[in-house]
């Protein structure tokens, strides 16, 4: 009878002892539960309160150890622990805080406004812009919206919830998907170190939760379900269960599939030589595709959104090109000089002697597809194809952690029947344990924790019926929080890298950029109102002196991004019949139609220079409109281009590699002078000051020219990517233009030879 029991009667003082942790946990997170602002003796204690409770957890593991004779009933008794460890550590990470890691700040914004869409909006869309497909992988933010409408939680305090539910519920169905390809010791060390791994220093569990989930699981689901290691019946259930899991994999975080698919393209490309690089022997390519194909079936729900999306209207992706000089390097873990580098590396060595093992095998094939990766990686960036590299580091982080406890299992059962050894064996364990929990509970210390225990729920001063109002609706705003805290779309996000590539960013900031440059409140209305992307319902800048502002951060690659201020007279929301106020700060609301005005827009008191590069920007402005408002637009302004003559398509103008060019030459015949408008845009910063020779050359010889040499109104050399600038030049008819000879120069000369122009159509 006694063999059939989990722990020996005589062992009854370990169950106290469990009893003792799990009360002792209870307390700790009732007192970490309720919110009170930041108090710096409160954060001193709580560190206190974590070394003490990562203490009481390696007391726990000695006592389980001691206790339990099976390495099943090991496994279940320390990964059980390790579950309330977590909970509770992480609640006393974020004591007295509703905030996850770093609070509201970097990716954590766009994680909240998922939450929030999710919950709030009840449909799987962008976390950002209406009526676009989730681009991003949805399912782990899906399962906290859904915890947050059931348990009434705010989105922002899913976060914190997120991670401790992580390290509550995740442990045991990691030791399962591992129990498939180990013995239980191995199970039982691979589980516990892929927490324990990238909690060390940097962790990867708060940081990016759904990636670790991702990352973590599909290791061994590669190996066992993909590479076919230790599969016993390769029948229905079998692939109907791995795709589902690779299919949830996919929803939550796709990054790991590329390295896999490079590792299976390797093979494809090796010919007869492939079946030698698997990592099974019992490896067939139909299994494999068969296995795929049944996780891309589950997973198309996802997927098939976002690819008919990107093939239907097209792409403007960003999210490759972030980037800067800090992300260079070979920085993989196994290479660093610390304890999981250094016990990573010795792993790696331990696999590479052992390359019979199919699972070590499987790990090590894993990192040399992210080397390879990181090779191809690195070239496309090189020349202007970038490829986010920092996801391919991450993800041998997370190969680390299984790889170092396998290798310690190796060490554990060592010449096991001597005694001495396996005293030693299991001491050396017992210290890299305590080494790591000591690295998981120093990371409170980090400034992303006090970020989190700092940060307070912002507050625009939005009144609660107008946050009903505004439920669902297109928002410009300059404030970037405000799509985490209220359920409302953005028009235009303040960050490029940020956006759906459906959004088409770049094609929107240009328009909100020429619409700087309206003239009266109707025609701003107008544009915003009937654009072609998404009619504008409300407007939320932020007031900077006497002006209106919305801060853009432009993809700008190999550099971070590029910061554009858009700038907007008040004057441009003063007509309350168009421009509501609402309560809020600087918020109005756009008036919901107003029948478009057909009396022509008042010029007076405009020269017939400003008339025509009014005229102008209109036509521009109307190219992003739909084509009511474009129609309407033009209406407004009395236009009639019928007239003008386009003189050159877009060219460049001079040297310097195209740095600044020609996007816009037209003329048009007003009495007895020809009237040319020219616009020039910055492909790219450059550190010149340029200037403009313009020589209009007579029909009749080409001796003779007429010098109109004029400066940029702004030094080139303050020029953003993109920015643009309208020039007028008049020419008197009497001396019969011919032919017009334009260029760029500085105070070293001409650039080039400069472009013809054909004045005499």
């Amino acid at each position: 009878m006694k063999r059939n029991l989990l722990i020996d009667p005589k062992n009854l003082v370990a169950v106290f002892v469990l009893a003792l942790f799990l009360v002792f946990g209870f307390y700790l997170f009732v007192r970490s539960m309720p919110y009170q602002d930041f108090s710096e003796e409160r954060y001193i204690y709580d560190l206190i309160w974590l070394d003490a409770w990562a203490l009481c957890f390696f007391a726990v593991v000695i006592v389980i150890w001691l206790a339990f004779r099976t390495w099943r009933a090991r496994a279940f008794g320390i990964l059980g622990a390790f579950s309330v460890f977590g909970w509770v550590a992480v609640a006393l990470f974020y004591s007295g805080t509703p905030f996850g890691w770093n609070g509201y700040g970097g990716d954590q914004l766009f994680r909240i406004a998922m939450i929030l869409k999710f919950a709030e909006l009840g449909s799987i869309g962008d976390f950002y812009y209406k009526n676009l497909p989730a681009f991003y992988p949805p399912v782990y933010y899906w399962l906290l919206s859904v915890v947050s409408r059931v348990a009434s939680f705010e989105a922002y305090e899913m976060m914190k919830w997120g991670n401790m539910a992580i390290y509550l519920l995740m442990p045991l169905p990691t030791y399962w998907l591992w129990r498939r390809l180990v013995s239980p010791c191995q199970a039982l060390l691979a589980s516990l170190f892929t927490f324990l791994f990238v909690s060390f220093e940097y962790p990867y569990v708060h940081s990016a939760p759904h990636a670790f989930l991702s990352n973590s699981l599909f290791i061994p689901w590669w190996i066992h379900f993909v590479e076919q290691v230790r599969v016993k019946k390769h029948h229905w259930l079998h692939y109907a269960i791995g795709g589902l899991i690779g299919g949830l994999l996919f929803m939550t975080y796709f990054f790991p599939f590329f390295i896999g698919g490079l590792l299976l393209l390797i093979r494809t490309v090796s010919g007869r030589y492939g079946r030698v690089l698997a990592a099974s022997r019992d490896f067939r390519w139909s299994r494999a595709a068969l296995m795929l194909a049944s996780a891309a079936v589950f997973s198309v729900p996802f997927w098939l959104p976002v690819v008919w999306s990107m093939s239907s209207v097209g792409s403007d992706a960003a999210q490759q090109s972030w980037h800067h000089a800090g992300v260079t390097g070979i920085r993989l873990r196994f290479m660093d000089l610390s304890v999981p580098g250094l016990l990573f590396l010795a792993a790696v060595l331990y696999g590479a002697k052992r390359l019979h093992d199919p699972v070590r095998r499987g790990f090590l094939q894993l990192i040399g597809a992210v080397v390879l990766f990181l090779l191809i990686g690195s070239i496309l960036g090189a020349v202007d194809r970038p490829v986010n590299l920092i996801k391919s580091r991450e993800f041998v982080a997370l190969l680390g952690g299984p790889l170092v406890g396998l290798s310690l299992a190796a060490l554990l059962r060592w010449r096991s029947g001597e005694r001495r050894s396996k005293w030693w064996t299991t001491a050396l364990a017992g210290v890299i344990l305590l080494i790591f929990l000591n690295g998981m509970i120093g990371v409170a210390k980090q400034q992303s924790v006090k970020n989190a225990r700092t940060a307070q729920v912002p507050d625009w001063g939005v009144s609660e019926d107008t946050g009903d109002r505004w439920r669902g609706s297109v928002v410009l705003s300059g404030h970037p929080a405000l799509y985490s805290f209220h359920p409302v779309h953005a028009f235009l996000f303040g960050n490029h890298h940020y956006s759906n590539p459906g959004a088409f960013f770049s094609d929107r900031f240009e328009f909100l950029r020429q619409l700087q440059q309206v003239p009266d409140v109707y025609s701003f209305y107008l544009a915003l109102r009937y654009n072609r992307f998404d009619p504008v319902e409300y407007f939320m800048p932020v007031k900077r002196g006497e002006d209106l502002n919305i801060r853009v951060y432009l993809s700008n690659y190999p550099n971070r991004y590029d910061a554009r201020d858009l700038t907007y007279p008040r004057a441009l929301v003063q007509d309350t019949m168009l421009f509501i106020p609402e309560e809020g700060n600087d918020l109005y609301r756009l008036a919901d139609h107003t029948a478009p005005r057909s009396d022509n827009f008042d010029f007076s008191g405009f020269t017939q220079h400003d008339s025509l590069i009014v005229l102008a920007q209109a036509r521009n402005l109307g190219t992003y409109m739909s084509e009511a408002g474009r129609t309407s637009l033009l209406r407004y302004f009395g236009a009639d281009f019928t007239a003008w003559r386009s003189l050159v398509d877009e060219s460049d103008v001079a040297g310097n590699e195209g740095a600044i060019h020609l996007s816009l030459a037209e003329s048009i015949v007003i009495g007895d002078s020809l009237h040319l408008l020219l616009e020039f845009k910055s492909a790219r910063r450059t550190t010149r000051n340029l200037r403009v020779f313009a020589h209009v050359y007579p029909n009749d010889t080409a001796a003779v020219f007429d010098n109109r040499d004029f400066p940029l109104r702004r030094p080139s050399s303050d020029w953003s990517k993109g920015e643009t600038e309208l020039h007028h030049l008049v020419v008197s008819l009497s001396h019969r233009p011919g032919r017009l000879h334009l260029g760029l120069f500085d105070n070293q000369g001409r650039l080039d030879d400069g472009l013809w122009l054909d004045l005499t159509s």
